[in-house]
């Protein structure tokens, strides 16, 4: 035991000496130092050795650290600094390598481990304790999309593709590993783009025909990612999974193609849901977001069209619920842009809307604590209290509602 405490505090001695030499600790913090720096490493060569002394050591290291950075940038201490940042943060990996060793299933030791390397911008070492925490927790789908993207990182593709079979082989059923895995491939194709662009001149008139043919090749295609999309819908075929890959897609510029497909397969395989028929009423809203205020107009209104043939054909709470909702989003877009014209039209729409949804006996508790907020917002009291009155007779039972008309009571 002595031994091994003797050779390591003996490793520290040269670096020590180089902090008094520089005037950054004196001989009695030192001293200290190491008084402390030994009782820790007598702790750890117990027969029986707990998580806490292996964390007290690291905290206590990386106190000291502090100290010394602080006290070199106030006292200007120049040459050399580097060879101790290295000295002591080899000594907390060590630490944290024998602690993850000693507990190896104590998940957020390694999680631990991890963020320490990462802030002090260890890739190699974060790799391979990424990897060597898979071999004993292999069901964390984080540290598997983890691995993933530091093989990215350093544009080593087919080792992130292999982490993320691997992981899938692992935990087929996971819905984040397969949206992270198609993520990738896009982010790929999205980087195999942007080189070719920076790569190509590019006239004031803009691409040339041959570059734009380039661009629409198999090359920059996202071929793999359709792959995983279908393969992954296949198995968990859940209209929520559709929109997670809907969403990705939505985010490059060059999925047009890819979009349409997941469209037709929502509208082929479930016509009959609501949430998928949301998403298709949805379709003209999205994709290029820079829009002047007339062709956003045009485009809501294209939505309402479709939205009402939505409630015509299924006339339930839900699809009615969906349309107040499209609306509702489109006032807080307006609101977000100071929009006072169409703001306006779209706070009318959006009354008129929930008030046919009410007719009809159609509107939720929760679309109807939203209706009675905008209206007691834009300055209706009357009408929130009659709206209130006849969702209570729709939902007796709704707390919130309850409360909301007890509130306009006694006001």
């Amino acid at each position: 035991m002595a031994e091994v405490v003797n050779r390591n505090i003996e490793a520290m001695l040269s670096e020590l000496a180089d902090c008094e030499r520089k005037n950054i600790f004196d001989a009695a913090e030192i001293k200290m130092i190491l008084k402390k720096r030994t009782q820790y490493e007598y702790r750890l060569q117990r027969r029986i050795v707990k998580k806490a002394d292996f964390l007290r050591y690291i905290q206590y290291e990386l106190s000291v650290d502090r100290l010394r950075r602080t006290r070199c940038k106030l006292r200007r201490v120049s040459g050399g600094s580097a060879s101790l940042d290295f000295g002591i943060v080899q000594r907390i990996h060590r630490l944290f390598r024998s602690a993850t060793q000693k507990f190896k299933g104590d998940f957020k030791l390694w999680l631990e481990y991890i963020r320490f390397c990462q802030r002090c911008k260890s890739a190699k070492k974060m790799q391979q304790a990424v990897q060597d925490a898979l071999k004993y927790h292999p069901y964390r789908e984080g540290l598997w999309i983890m691995a993933a993207k530091l093989h990215f990182s350093e544009d080593n593709m087919d080792a992130a593709r292999l982490s993320m079979m691997s992981a899938l082989r692992v935990l087929s059923a996971s819905e984040k590993i397969w949206v992270e895995y198609f993520r990738m491939e896009l982010l790929h194709i999205n980087k195999l783009r942007r080189r070719y662009l920076a790569a190509v001149s590019i006239k004031k008139g803009g691409l040339s025909s041959e570059q734009k043919e380039v661009l629409d090749g198999p090359q920059f295609a996202c071929t793999t990612a359709d792959k995983i999309y279908s393969a992954a819908t296949n198995a968990t075929d859940v209209v929520s999974f559709h929109r997670r890959f809907l969403d990705v897609y939505l985010q490059f510029n060059f999925t047009e193609k890819s979009c349409d497909a997941v469209y037709a397969t929502l509208a082929e395989r479930h016509s009959s849901s609501p949430e998928a028929v949301d998403i298709l009423c949805r379709r003209p809203l999205t994709g290029e977001m820079v829009w002047s205020s007339a062709v956003r107009a045009e485009r809501e209104v294209e939505c309402d069209t479709l939205y009402r043939a939505a409630v015509e054909a299924n006339p339930t709470e839900d699809m009615w619920q969906y349309y107040c909702l499209f609306w509702y989003s489109v006032v807080e877009h307006h609101q977000m842009k100071r929009s006072t014209l169409s703001l306006t039209r779209a706070v009318v729409q959006y009354f008129q809307v929930c008030q046919q949804a009410l007719d009809k006996g159609a509107v939720s508790a929760s679309t109807g604590h939203q209706w009675v907020e905008m209206l007691l917002m834009s300055g209706h009291g009357k009408c929130a209290v009659n709206v209130l009155d006849r969702l209570l007779v729709l939902h007796a039972d709704d707390k919130h509602l309850q409360r909301k008309r007890l509130g306009l009571s006694v006001v």
